[in-house]
Order: C-alpha cells, then structure tokens, then sequence
C-alpha cells in the first residue's frame, strides 16, 4: 500500500470555502433586512473581510493536497468516496485514506478527469 491523499485535508478545505460563500450571502441578506444604514457598510466589510479569511484557510488546506507520486498540488478536495480521479501531471489514480486501492485504470478519454487533465498541459 503505497502514500495516499489524505481526505481530513480534503474535508477542512470545502469545509472552509463552504463557510465562506455562506459568510458572503448572510452578510449581504442580513445587510439588507436590518437596513442598518450608515452601520451597515461596517458590516458588509466585515463579512467580506470574515469570507476573505476563511477562504484563504481553504487555500492553505489545499497546499496539504498533493499526488502520492509526482508530490504536485493537482489533487481536487472529495468529500467522501466517489469516482476514481488521477493525477492531471504523472497520470496515478488518487487514492484518498480511506478508500480501496482498486481502480487503477487511466481516465476516459473524454469524460470529467480528461478535462481536468487538459488544464494542465503546457
């Protein structure tokens, strides 16, 4: 059993990028129901700025992501168990902590991981 993804990473990645899309969306409801006035472009800086650093805790969390075999940050963050992904760079199926070794079959052709693929060539 060789090195594989760590899906702790994966789950306080999307964990944090979640909590601030729903930061920037109750700080632009709120903003409108209260009708805080003047008050309220406080408010509104500080849910950006709140948003602002929860996604940067989410990029920080992504740098813990790496292929088991190349060492490169191309892995994209899955909350549970799912379809097979590979490495866009070395092509090695991207085995999370807590999944089965099997399915070690290249991608399709054309399908999702292709696409994933092609953004990293050149």
């Amino acid at each position: 059993m060789g090195a594989r993804v760590s899906r702790k990473w994966a789950r306080i990645s999307l964990s944090f990028a979640m909590a601030s899309a729903a930061v920037l969306v109750l700080t632009a409801v709120l903003g409108q129901l209260l009708d805080l006035g003047p008050a309220g472009a406080g408010w509104m800086i500080g849910g950006v700025l709140l948003a602002g650093l929860l996604m940067i805790l989410a990029v920080a969390a992504l740098w813990k992501l790496r292929c088991p075999s190349c060492g490169e940050q191309t892995v994209r963050p899955q909350w549970g168990p799912g379809r097979r992904l590979f490495c866009p760079l070395c092509g090695a199926p991207l085995v999370y902590d807590d999944e089965e070794e099997g399915g070690t079959e290249p991608p399709h052709e054309h399908g999702e991981e292709e696409r994933w693929r092609s953004t990293f060539r050149d």
